[in-house]
């Protein structure tokens, strides 16, 4: 579970010019397992929801990280802690789409692939002597994001 809030979180950090995304993404661990969600990115917003209601949704809203059980949808948790890669990843989608191949920062490094067919990311690696996985983006799609679904209160349910 830590590793999956470290990856969510991560990837709640990207921040891209103007661009209004919606990606289905794919985690995949290196013991095989795999993780379903979406992925909806306005301005410096993002909404990171996995599917699976055991789960939760990550927010990214200016500078801070929140989280929200899919079960529990009336409360929210600021993330304050393991925020490092949340923010380094911040940075590197900054400069999207002008990023670099690999990024490294301590014991963290980035693998990244640029999508041939969409305007957004194929996949992102991420190595570290904690956590190794791959996030494929599927489906992407330029589309205008209404507000509602980037609030992490009151959350909206998005489908």
């Amino acid at each position: 579970m830590k590793y999956i809030l470290l990856i969510v979180c991560f990837l709640t950090a990207i921040k891209t010019s103007a661009l209004e995304l919606k990606c289905n993404f794919e985690e995949v661990y290196k013991d095989g397992s795999i993780q379903l969600g979406v992925l909806l990115l306005k301005e410096s917003d993002m909404r990171y929801q996995y599917q699976d209601k055991n789960l939760f949704t990550i927010f990214k809203k200016n500078l801070d990280f929140y989280y929200v059980e899919n079960r529990k949808t009336e409360a929210f948790k600021k993330i304050n802690d393991n925020t490092a890669v949340l923010k380094n990843i911040s940075e590197i989608f900054e400069q999207y789409p002008n990023i670099e191949d690999i990024y490294y920062q301590e014991d963290l490094k980035f693998l990244i692939e640029k999508s041939e067919e969409s305007k957004f990311l194929k996949r992102i690696s991420v190595q570290s002597p904690k956590v190794n996985l791959s996030i494929y983006f599927r489906d992407c799609e330029e589309t205008i994001i209404n507000e509602q679904y980037l609030s992490f209160f009151p959350f909206n349910e998005y489908h």
